[in-house]
């Protein structure tokens, strides 16, 4: 059992040995009730001693509190989605083996929550919500345990290590958002407004974003996406207040690292979609990826074909930065990739490489991962060149295969 320093300056991998909201005479691992709430003494922290990035969320919840490693507590069964999310700010590569981060051997990230007892509200008889309006419950000016709440601001947030440079708070409701912001502008007075969702001092950018709970898979999903939706606009702002220029929030994280063949398979070809189908066909079933949440991607605009004409070259850039054309040619779908494919791709034919030095038309030029050798004798980049027999086989192509390098 560690001590935490009465500064907050000093932190390290592990249970925090502190009592202080707690009467005297209390024990480490104390369970306290005050009207209707009940108070856990169990604090941590998880990642690194020196961190450069918080990530806080509430409190404990009810999948965190039960006895296990303790490596294995923060965010148990929320760490996929928070890779997700972390990744889309470009603050962990897509390859990163996210239950390392939650290790004394962390070096640049830092987790635990902002009221670091476990907190649960009562509803019902012996029965206590750690989740969903608890928060706001909790904060709110009055409630019974708004205490904790000033407290732990009070000695973590008050006195950060002066290594850290950003804190992300997971939770997007805005009564949350507002108290945090008024919680530290008291504690950092000299503290800017950025956005709605986002705040800094001198030193430190605060940033609010979607939270991992798997209760909140379509809106993470809706916040991962590139398009022009509330939530879309939300992650934008964030990745604004971190510094990450508006190029970069599409190319420098990858949601599809967690795609799984049952979510490819939800997505259903319509009845006419068959090995006659046209690229049109093809475009739709990749659009209702998109709509769906399974394929993060954006379409880039066709060079050589005026207005809304498919039947040449379809242009993606999917969300970690992989570029894929898409053409219909004799009675199969040809795919260009930057994607070197595994053998178990389902082609009709063998793939076909072309090297750097090997030409590609105008369109395929314009694109950084498949452009081929320019007039000044620049060469190209390696890309590959595909066939399949039917729109679903592309389809899971483009959404499950990534670079061999990742």
């Amino acid at each position: 059992m560690l001590s935490i320093l009465a500064d907050g300056l000093s932190i390290q991998h592990g249970p925090i040995s502190c009592l202080s909201c707690f009467p005297n005479g209390s024990v480490p691992g104390c369970t306290r009730k005050v009207d209707g709430w009940r108070i856990d003494n169990d604090p941590g922290y998880w990642g690194a001693a020196h961190p450069e990035v918080l990530v806080l969320g509430f409190s404990k919840g009810a999948n965190q509190r039960s006895a296990r490693r303790f490596d294995e507590i923060a965010f148990r069964n929320a760490r996929s989605n928070l890779a997700e999310i972390l990744g889309a700010l470009g603050l962990i590569k897509a390859s990163a083996n996210i239950e390392a981060c939650f290790t004394a051997a962390e070096p640049r990230l830092g987790f635990a929550s902002v009221i670091r007892c476990g907190l649960g509200k009562e509803v019902g008889p012996g029965r206590y919500a750690t989740s969903g309006p608890v928060a706001r419950a909790a904060i709110a000016r009055g409630s019974p345990v708004r205490r904790f709440f000033d407290g732990c601001t009070e000695r973590f947030l008050g006195r950060l290590p002066s290594t850290v440079r950003v804190v992300i708070l997971l939770g997007l409701d805005q009564p949350y958002v507002e108290a945090l912001f008024e919680r530290v502008r008291e504690l950092y007075p000299s503290v800017r407004r950025l956005s709605q969702l986002a705040y800094a001092t001198a030193t430190v950018t605060f940033a609010h974003v979607i939270h991992p709970s798997s209760l909140a898979t379509s809106h993470r999903k809706k916040w991962l996406r590139d398009d022009q939706s509330s939530l879309a606009a939300k992650r934008r702002q964030a990745c604004t207040a971190l510094g990450m220029a508006p190029n970069e929030m599409v190319v420098r994280y990858c949601p599809t690292v967690v795609v799984k063949k049952s979510e490819v398979q939800k997505v259903r070809a319509p009845s006419h979609i068959c090995s006659s189908a046209r690229i049109e066909d093809l475009v739709d079933l990749l659009r209702l990826a998109m709509r769906k949440g399974i394929l993060i991607a954006s379409v880039i605009e066709n060079q050589r074909t005026a207005g809304r004409d498919l039947k040449k070259l379809f242009r993606l850039r999917r969300a970690d930065g992989e570029e894929f054309a898409i053409q219909r040619d004799g009675l199969d779908f040809c795919i260009w990739s930057s994607v070197l494919p595994a053998d178990s791709t389902p082609l009709a034919e063998p793939m076909k490489e072309y090297p750097p030095t090997k030409t590609r038309h105008a369109n395929l030029g314009a694109m950084p991962k498949l452009r081929g050798p320019k007039k000044d004798g620049t060469l190209g980049a390696r890309a590959w060149m595909l066939r399949f027999s039917t729109p679903l086989d592309a389809l899971n192509f483009i959404v499950q295969r990534r670079a061999s390098m990742s």
